[in-house]
C-alpha cells in the first residue's frame, strides 16, 4: 500500500515539475479592469504637444522608451473618440510617415498581473508582455481603427510582468515592406491598486513538492522506526 501511494506521489510531484508556466488572460473589452484600479489619463501631467514622453508619469506607475518619438496629444472633441479623451500619448508627429512611427513600449515601476488601456490602431493590433527584458507572452487580433469602437481596451491579466508593447500593423502603412507600423493612440492605462501576487511559476511548484516529498520520508522513516521498536519489545515480552 505504501508503494503505491509513494508511486502516486512520484507521477504527482513529475506532473508538477514538469507544468508549464501559466498563459496569460487577453484583456479585450470596453472597460478594462473589473477590480479596484487606478487610470493614468495623461492629464496628470499636461505636457507640450509633441513632447517626447519617458518618465514623467513615473510617479504614477509606468515610464516609456526613450527609444522612440511618444508624443502627448489633445484633446479630442468630447466623445470623439471612444475612451480617448483629454490628454493621450500618440506613436507619431503630423505628417509623419514610415519611419517617424514607433510601438508604444511602457514599463511599470512595480511588476504587475495586470493591466489595461484604451487602444486606437489600424487593421492587426499586437500586444506583448516582458518580464526582466525576456517576452513571456503575446497576441495579435483585428481591430476596427473605428474612433467610435468602444471594444477598445486590452491588456493582460494572470501572469507577472513589468513591461508591456504594444502597435497596429496595416500593409498600407508598409508600402516598402520594411516593418513601419501604424498610427496609434493610447489612454486611460489601469492599474490595481492592491498588491500584486505572483503567479505561481514551475520552479516554485518544484520546491513545494520536494518539500512534501520530504515530509512524506521523514514521516515513513518515523513510522518504521516505531515499527521496529514494536517489534523488538514484543519479542522481549515473549522471551
Amino acid at each position: 500500500m505504501k508503494k503505491k501511494i509513494l508511486a502516486g506521489f512520484a507521477i504527482g510531484l513529475f506532473t508538477i515539475a514538469g507544468a508549464p508556466s501559466a498563459h496569460a488572460t487577453v484583456i479585450r473589452n470596453t472597460f478594462g479592469l473589473s477590480g479596484p484600479h487606478s487610470t493614468i489619463t495623461f492629464d496628470e501631467h499636461v505636457l507640450p504637444s509633441q513632447a517626447m514622453v519617458t518618465t514623467e508619469y513615473s510617479s504614477q506607475g509606468v515610464t516609456f522608451s526613450p527609444g522612440g518619438l511618444f508624443s502627448v496629444y489633445g484633446p479630442f472633441g468630447s466623445g470623439a473618440v471612444a475612451n480617448i479623451d483629454g490628454q493621450y500619448l500618440a506613436n507619431f508627429i503630423p505628417s509623419g510617415f514610415g519611419g517617424s512611427r514607433f510601438p508604444i513600449f511602457m514599463s511599470f515601476v512595480t511588476p504587475q498581473t495586470e493591466a489595461a488601456f484604451a487602444f486606437i490602431g489600424a487593421s492587426i493590433a499586437t500586444i506583448q508582455a516582458f518580464l526582466g527584458g525576456s517576452l513571456i507572452e503575446s497576441d495579435s487580433f483585428a481591430t476596427s481603427g473605428s474612433a467610435s469602437d468602444l471594444n477598445n481596451f486590452i491588456g493582460f491579466q494572470n501572469i507577472t510582468f513589468d513591461a508591456i508593447n504594444v502597435y497596429a500593423y496595416s500593409p498600407s502603412c508598409d508600402p516598402f515592406g520594411v516593418g513601419w507600423v501604424c498610427p496609434a493612440f493610447v489612454d486611460n492605462i489601469q492599474l490595481p491598486t492592491a498588491s500584486p501576487s505572483s503567479v505561481p511559476e514551475p520552479a516554485t511548484m518544484l520546491l513545494t513538492g520536494l518539500g512534501l516529498a520530504g515530509l512524506v520520508g521523514a514521516h515513513r522513516r518515523k513510522r518504521l522506526g516505531t515499527d521496529l521498536e514494536e517489534s523488538s519489545l514484543g519479542h522481549r515480552v515473549e522471551t
